[in-house]
């Protein structure tokens, strides 16, 4: 093979795995086949080639296939049509709800098959990144997959009847924690900070409170009740918060998203 991997596809998802792609392995390694030359051309300026997908199909040992639900299975039928029957090309799937066995249905045969979940932060490297596979991905493919993805964040095996539930809190939370943000820095304007600092505050009371949780042996509910003392600021604003339904409201959340990843699943199969 010409290219260890192939990126069908490379829009913000796909674009921040690929950029971590072409840091561990080389850009001379990598090719994108992108209906839209505008999304390949940072990447074809790094040195990516850019093929068609018949051409990326037959020259990849590994093929990434980043594009949305409703269209896998189009493209995954066609690659089937393309790829001989005995190829052993390696797929790597990150479409929210489509299972493993979906996309073998679509290939019409049983092929070496990793599904992950990532989140936007991956980017950064601070992501969450789940994955899972079939039988037909052996300990090198696995080696090789891990050294590509290195660097993006925290990579996690996961069983596959778990990686929905798991998606929703990695994939869809980092926006549910964008509004938060966003209402914190809105309501300190509102009591009368400059909105620029609102935000500033905001983004780095996030990322100290996190790094809290990150390294505390305490539970969370232990942190919340340590930063309130008896009638102080911080605990009339966590009871408003409580009677407000704030942890239903989020939970909601979790389980609209979850709902609708299900529903996917059943779109793309």
């Amino acid at each position: 093979m010409k290219y260890k991997v192939g990126f069908i596809g490379c829009g913000n998802m796909g674009g921040a795995l690929l950029r971590a792609v072409i840091k561990n392995i080389g850009a001379e390694n990598c090719c994108v086949s992108e209906k839209m030359p505008e999304k390949a051309e940072p990447f074809t300026s790094a040195g990516v080639t850019l093929l068609q997908m018949n051409e990326l199909c037959l020259q990849s040992e590994c093929i990434f296939l980043a594009v949305k639900p409703q269209v896998m299975g189009e493209v995954v039928s066609e690659i089937s049509r393309i790829l001989p029957a005995d190829s052993k090309t390696l797929f790597v799937t990150m479409a929210a709800g489509l299972e493993i066995a979906t996309i073998e249905k679509h290939l019409g045969r049983q092929a070496p098959v990793i599904r992950i979940m990532p989140n936007i932060p991956c980017s950064l490297g601070r992501g969450v990144l789940l994955y899972c596979y079939n039988d037909l991905v052996d300990a090198s493919a696995k080696a090789d997959f891990l050294n590509y993805l290195d660097g993006v964040g925290l990579i996690d095996e996961i069983t596959e009847d778990k990686i929905d539930a798991a998606s929703v809190v990695s994939g869809c939370g980092p926006a549910f924690v964008y509004l938060f943000a966003e209402a914190l820095s809105n309501g300190a304007a509102e009591c009368g900070l400059d909105k620029d600092k609102a935000v500033l505050y905001a983004i780095n009371t996030l990322i100290g409170a996190a790094s809290i949780i990150e390294n505390s042996t305490e539970s969370i509910e232990a942190l919340v009740n340590a930063v309130c003392s008896p009638k102080g600021s911080t605990i009339e604003g966590v009871d408003t918060l409580k009677n407000q339904n704030f942890e239903q409201t989020v939970k909601n959340a979790v389980h609209a998203s979850f709902d609708r990843t299900k529903e996917l699943k059943k779109i793309s199969g």
